[in-house]
């Protein structure tokens, strides 16, 4: 009987002194293993950047609304006060239900028709459309600020121009800034799309203006 719990507990003993060895990885295998690693996570990397590029710019086409049988220029007037106080809203007529952002501009820069003259509309001095390059309105963008931070802007505009517009939109007087800038700005924010309206200048931004 002692031999037999003697025999036990050498066993035991052995049992326990005895471990199980980590699994031998030579070189070859670990640099194999490490580069499957590094391939996933550029992969992941990628897919991440391409969800935020497609999440962060969605354009959208800024049509007029189909219930809507007339657009809403903006014009300076023949009235009298500051450059800002002359511009007032003006209705014309479109049988187009799906009149867009570009064309909007363009009529704006034709200037006020024979109608509206009538009514008090004056062409703009500071009128910046032969300087006009392009529109495109996005549902979400990001952009940089001039704090160097980016930030999200939702249903904006931007809208780029030749470099001799920077001395109207940006570079001159406050009065003439509003004449140059504000009728573009309201005229495009009648679309039901667009609630931010941005410049740019040959497609950069113009730095920090006084309006």
């Amino acid at each position: 009987m002692k031999l037999l719990v003697f025999t036990l507990l050498t066993a035991l003993i052995l049992m326990g002194c005895v471990k199980q060895q980590p699994e031998q990885i030579i070189p070859e295998q670990k640099t194999e293993k490490l580069a499957e690693q590094n391939i996933a996570h550029q992969e992941e990397v990628i897919e991440t950047s391409e969800a935020i590029k497609q999440t962060k710019a969605i354009p959208i086409n800024a049509n007029n609304s189909p219930d809507n049988d007339e657009i809403v220029l903006y014009f300076m007037t023949d009235t009298e006060g500051e450059y800002y106080q002359r511009i007032k809203p003006f209705s014309r007529p479109s049988t187009d239900k799906n009149i867009s952002a570009t064309e909007i501009l363009k009529m704006l820069f034709s200037g006020p028709d024979s109608t509206e003259k009538v009514q008090g509309a004056v062409d703009n001095p500071y009128n910046v459309g032969e300087y006009f390059i392009s529109v495109a309105v996005y549902k979400e963008i990001e952009l940089a600020s001039i704090f160097d931070k980016n930030y999200v802007a939702h249903n904006v505009a931007i809208v780029d121009f030749a470099q001799p517009a920077e001395e109207y939109l940006c570079r001159g007087e406050l009065g003439i800034q509003a004449a140059a800038g504000n009728p573009i700005r309201k005229s495009l924010m009648e679309l039901p799309s667009v609630k931010e309206v941005i410049f740019t200048i040959e497609g950069k931004p113009m730095g920090v203006c006084d309006v």
